[in-house]
């Protein structure tokens, strides 16, 4: 089974992003806002809300991890599996 795979884009709110979710195929199953103040990150996801160690959600972690370790480079696909984030980049030459 492949891990879900996400895209990450700035959003139009200040210190936002969009992190896009797609289960498997072309098609997005669904969109999530991550928002930074001071270095701690939050996602409007229902998930977040019930999670107990806020600074382990995955969709916080992926955002930050495409923010200091891609430079917020579009065009990655990006997974994560335990710890571990893994990324791809898309061939955007047809």
């Amino acid at each position: 089974i492949m891990a879900d795979q996400y895209t990450v884009k700035k959003s139009v709110k200040l210190k936002t992003w969009d992190i896009t979710k797609f289960d498997d195929g072309d098609m997005p199953s669904s969109t999530y806002h991550v928002t930074e103040r001071s270095g701690f990150y939050s996602c409007d996801c229902p998930g977040y809300r019930r999670q107990k160690v806020k600074e382990d959600h995955k969709h916080s972690r992926i955002v930050k991890f495409w923010r200091e370790n891609l430079e917020e480079s579009p065009g990655y696909f990006l997974s994560i599996s335990g710890s571990d984030i893994e990324h791809t980049k898309l061939n955007t030459e047809w």
